[in-house]
């Protein structure tokens, strides 16, 4: 972090911060508009916790939405041997969803995009 910020400075390392937040903002706006992901919750953050929702659909019954956090560890699992990206699994009000950490300075809006494609076609062939 030291090098980082003595490299960047703090407006420097200020908007690399900013421009991680505003791709968050990206990535919840295309889950809110998707009928197939679920967004957790809102937050300010550069991590952005969602599910996919299999044609759909929320779980009604305890033992359809334990399957669908069966389906996100699946997912997880999938595209990390995809080799297309790496998200991670968290519980959050006792249930599985993916968690997208945004970091990267290089990472764009169209990579956010692609990712959530992957993850359909990962969904796809699970199903």
């Amino acid at each position: 972090l030291w090098l980082s910020w003595k490299h960047l400075g703090t407006r420097g390392l200020g908007r690399l911060v900013e421009q991680t937040v505003d791709l968050a903002s990206a990535l919840k706006a295309s889950i809110r508009a998707s009928d197939d992901f679920e967004l957790a919750q809102e937050s300010n953050l550069s991590v952005v916790c969602f599910r996919h929702l299999p044609d759909g659909a929320d779980g009604v019954t305890d033992a359809e939405r334990d399957a669908l956090d069966v389906h996100q560890d699946a997912l997880q699992v999938a595209l990390q041997h995809s080799g297309r990206g790496l998200l991670t699994t968290t519980r959050l009000r006792v249930r599985t969803w993916l968690r997208e950490g945004i970091l990267n300075h290089t990472t764009t809006e169209a990579d956010l995009e692609i990712l959530l494609d992957d993850i359909r076609d990962l969904a796809a062939g699970l199903g």
